[in-house]
């Protein structure tokens, strides 16, 4: 049966296909899925390949590379296409079917005929057929060129940039019998609703998710029940953001909810808040890949990327850039560049990459010396007498003799010597070349340029040599190569369109302005509506305006409805907000500003480069004066020990988090991990210690302990807290870590209590997140103060006769301290609680180590490195006394200008992008 599935801005139907796919694969069974991107594409391979290893019989792809097995990614045809424009206008004029205009020849009218040619491709339509039934002038002409173009192509059997011009009903067959699943349209061009026809069968289903009020919709749905297809709709649950998307489709009264928005001064400082935000919600416990940065256009492209990168957040993108990015091809454009004299020719190109180096200084001399000739040829430049006799001679007259053969090379090109120069020069920089993603650009365009060379050489042996450098300059601006980065997890940045099927925790949606939404389309005058309509007429498939608003408000709200937790929108102050924002928001909310003020007199929790912390730091020193008046000692009465420990080993990071405040400006993902599972592991511990205390009790006071259901009560606690603290839990790698850590605390819980049960005196866990405090008499000079500090420890085990022991649970065994670090000034946690607890033991459970590690032991002679007496630890507690009195002063002498003295403590610093006391010590 020929199936739809209609769902109303969900994302169900990723889900639905994903477990079909493991059916029919455990079956063998032959199928084939079609999406309308590569990046669902992409996002689906991954899925099966992460769950099966191999992806075997699978087929997933676009209808672009169905439709057009021999398209390459940047298709040789469309970059002879101008040149074979022109040589067809010319034609048509030499043979005075169309007039002697230059307008024919111009760049603009040429983009027509590319649009137009591309639009009956897509509908499937011969040119001949079309121009039958147009009888506006303006087109009639546009499909006359369009007619001399095809002969021209198929003169010099050079692929067509557009493809389908013949449907190849072999590719149809191939697909037959198979199961064939279509996902994440809106509507199907003319060609690709003629492969739907071609190749179903009983076993096709399309699935569409968007609803009729649309009319694109509606009538992309009439075709398909003519195929034959019937309708049927998933019924699904809506999240908060889908059923607002739900709402604003039909009109309805609209409630929204978790939504931002921002109000920027300029787009600088709307794409640095954009990063902002990215790292609020990071803190806030939102992984960077579940956020997606939709962009409508390339207008904020470059901003956004540069703040993303300069305050290190991680971000996938798959970006194309053009070579012209590279410095070798702007070289090579200078070289090709039409000059109106040799003199002008030799001065933009002195100093060009590509020829022999030269110092500045013998550069300047030669530019100025050619800049007073005025000859006819290079060659006279060369015998010049002032330029022999001057400076670095033997250098300036190679690189003279290297731009006069480039010179000859361009204007003559004798057998495509130019390309082949080109393709030469090319190469050795790619063997030279130690950045991976140019050497890469290098191998794309190499390859490119050879198979231009061996296919299609006859046909560049027809252009004379202005076509050829203008073919040459064509793909130097136009080509692009792959400068993605496909391997990094981190924040999602994809066009606005391509946000289908997905779903993300956070959407961000900048340039909510009125120019971006809803889409504002600018037509050339050929395009009227007069135009579009006889166009369409003729079966040609193209959008009026009310058809291209409509498509552009569907993508918006299926980008809305694939937020699950919150969006964010931004705009600037000198734009008019969208009217989609309006729709939404209800004037109630705060739109949060960031102004050029706010920039200069940065907050606390938006200070994320050097920049920002030195424009901090300014207004913060004038706004203390304990801070300002560097004789002026100042210290609080409340301190925590982490806060100590942390002026122990870095007074600059003190002064960053406790006295200026600033919150953390980079989140590292793995530490962030790392601290959520510590959290959960702290949190099932306590609760199984005090579930099963009783038992405990019993089991240290019999010696017996009943281990049944134990397994299932950790298990079951740490899935439903990991769930609350923001694991992704439809991960199967995440469920997997969940059970190995399941396992993990199982084991240390076993450990723990054979360590309590083998020492005669019996100690309970008896206190768990217990408060600690400790009074300490600062003294310095005639001055003194009384200061609290405060702590907090996992668990105390105490014993019938009123003893402890200190317990700390650590998730691994990297910040697990030892005695021997007391006097080496690295560790304040435990000999601070001793002062108050006078405990006999301190230890820390590690969690993945599924060890006990032993701070000290009290005992009256020493028998291993964790034993003490009861001497030393009173010395301990003395020598603590000083260390915290060292640490007071100063803090209360505010010296803060000293960075951490272990390298590797900077390196896991959340604040090492912004601290200036490591890079004034290196």
């Amino acid at each position: 049966m020929l199936k739809i599935f209609k769902e109303n801005f969900t994302n169900q139907s990723l889900e639905i296909l994903e477990n079909k796919i493991y059916e029919h694969i455990d079956r063998e069974e032959d199928f084939l899925i079609i999406f309308p991107n590569r990046d669902i594409v992409d996002v689906l391979s991954k899925k099966i390949l992460n769950r099966l290893g191999v992806i075997g019989n699978l087929k997933i792809a676009t209808f672009e590379e169905l439709l057009n097995q021999h398209h390459l990614h940047q298709d040789i045809g469309k970059y002879f296409m101008n040149i074979l424009l022109r040589k067809s206008v010319e034609n048509l004029q030499q043979k005075k079917i169309v007039e002697q205009e230059s307008l024919y020849l111009s760049e603009g009218f040429l983009a027509i005929c590319r649009q137009i040619l591309s639009l009956i491709r897509n509908s499937h339509k011969d040119l001949a057929v079309v121009r039958k039934s147009i009888e506006l002038k303006s087109l009639e002409v546009i499909l006359l060129i369009l007619e001399e173009y095809e002969r021209q192509m198929e003169l010099f059997n050079i692929p067509d940039p557009y493809g389908f011009k013949d449907f190849d009903k072999n590719i149809c067959e191939q697909f037959k019998g198979y199961y064939i699943y279509i996902d994440g349209f809106q509507e199907f061009r003319p060609v690709e609703m003629q492969w739907i026809k071609e190749v179903s069968c009983n076993n096709t289903e399309i699935y569409f998710h968007s609803i009729e009020d649309f009319s694109i919709v509606e009538k992309t749905l009439r075709k398909l029940r003519k195929i034959g297809f019937i309708e049927e709709r998933i019924e699904t649950e809506r999240k908060s953001f889908q059923r607002l998307a739900k709402n604003l489709a039909s009109q309805e009264k609209v409630q929204a909810e978790n939504i931002k928005v921002l109000m920027a001064e300029d787009p600088y400082l709307e794409a640095k808040g954009i990063s902002q935000e990215i790292k609020r919600q990071r803190i806030k416990g939102i992984p960077f890949e579940e956020m997606v940065i939709a962009l409508k256009n390339k207008e904020q492209e470059d901003l956004i990327l540069y703040h993303l990168e300069k305050e290190q957040i991680p971000f996938h993108y798959q970006r194309n850039i053009p070579l012209l990015k590279i410095n070798l091809f702007k070289e090579f454009r200078s070289l090709l560049w039409e000059y109106e004299s040799n003199q002008e020719f030799l001065l933009g190109n002195i100093g060009n990459s590509i020829l022999p180096e030269i110092k500045e200084e013998s550069a300047f001399v030669l530019k100025n010396l050619i800049h007073l000739k005025n000859y006819q040829t290079i060659r006279e430049y060369r015998e010049d007498q002032d330029i022999c006799l001057a400076r670095d001679q033997e250098k300036i007259q190679k690189i003279l003799e290297e731009l006069e053969e480039w010179h000859v090379l361009i204007r003559k090109n004798v057998s495509g010597s130019l390309l082949n120069r080109i393709i030469e020069i090319i190469k050795s920089k790619r063997l030279l070349e130690e950045d991976l993603s140019l050497k890469s650009a290098y191998k794309e365009i190499l390859l490119w340029f050879e198979r231009v060379r061996s296919q299609y050489n006859g046909f560049l042996l027809t252009l004379n040599p202005k076509e050829y450098r203008e073919f040459l300059m064509e793909v130097f601006e136009n080509y692009t190569v792959n400068a993605g980065n496909s391997l990094i997890k981190g924040v999602q940045i994809k066009k606005l369109q391509d946000i289908r099927l997905t779903s993300y925790d956070l959407v961000l949606i900048p340039g909510m302005k009125d120019k971006n939404y809803p889409k504002k389309t600018e037509y050339h005058y050929f395009f009227e509506e007069k135009a579009i309509e006889e166009l369409k007429n003729s079966g040609i498939s193209l959008h009026n305006k009310r058809e291209d608003q409509e498509e552009d408000r569907l993508n918006f709200l299926t980008a809305l409805s694939s937020a699950k937790k919150s969006v964010f929108f931004s705009y600037c102050k000198d734009d008019l907000p969208s009217f989609y924002l309006r729709e939404i928001m209800s004037g109630n909310e705060d739109i949060e500003k960031y102004t050029v003020k706010d920039f200069i007199r940065p907050l606390p929790n938006s200070i994320s480069t050097v920049e920002d912390l030195k424009r901090y730091k300014g207004i913060f020193t004038k706004r203390n004066t304990e801070i300002k008046k560097d004789n002026n000692f100042y210290l609080k009465s409340f301190f925590s020990v982490t806060e100590l420990e942390t002026y122990q080993s870095c007074p600059a990071k003190y002064n960053y988090r406790y006295v200026m405040n600033i919150q953390s400006p980079y989140v590292d993902p793995k530490a962030q991990e790392t601290f959520r599972l510590g959290e959960l592991c702290h949190e099932v511990l306590e609760m199984y210690y005090k579930y099963y205390n009783k038992n405990i009790r019993t089991f240290l006071d019999k010696g017996f302990y009943d281990w049944s259901g134990s397994k299932e009560f950790i298990e079951k606690n740490l899935f439903q807290r990991a769930g609350s603290l923001g694991f992704n839990l439809n991960l199967e790698e995440t469920r997997l870590e969940l059970k190995l850590y399941s396992g993990h605390i199982l084991k240390l819980i076993r450990k723990d209590l054979e360590d309590l049960g083998k020492h005669k005196k019996k100690f309970y866990p008896s206190h768990f997140e217990a408060k600690i405090q400790v009074e300490h008499v600062f003294k310095s000079g005639d001055k003194e103060q009384i200061v609290h500090i405060n702590g907090r420890i996992d668990r105390i085990d105490q014993s019938t006769d009123g003893e402890v022991k200190l317990v700390d649970y650590k998730l691994g065994s990297a910040s697990i301290k030892y005695w021997k670090d007391i006097e080496k000034r690295k560790t304040l946690q435990f000999p601070i609680y001793s002062l108050a607890a006078e405990p006999v033991s301190c230890r820390y459970l590690s969690v993945k180590k599924e060890e006990i590690h032993v701070f000290y032991r009290t005992t009256e002679e020493g028998k291993r490195s964790e034993e003490v007496s009861r001497e030393e630890v009173k010395k301990m507690q003395q020598d603590i006394r000083f260390e915290i009195n060292d640490i007071l002063e100063g803090i209360g002498m505010k010296e803060f200008s000293k960075g951490a003295e272990d390298d590797k403590v900077c390196s896991y610093c959340e604040y090492n992008m912004i601290c200036m006391e490591r890079r004034k010590e290196r």
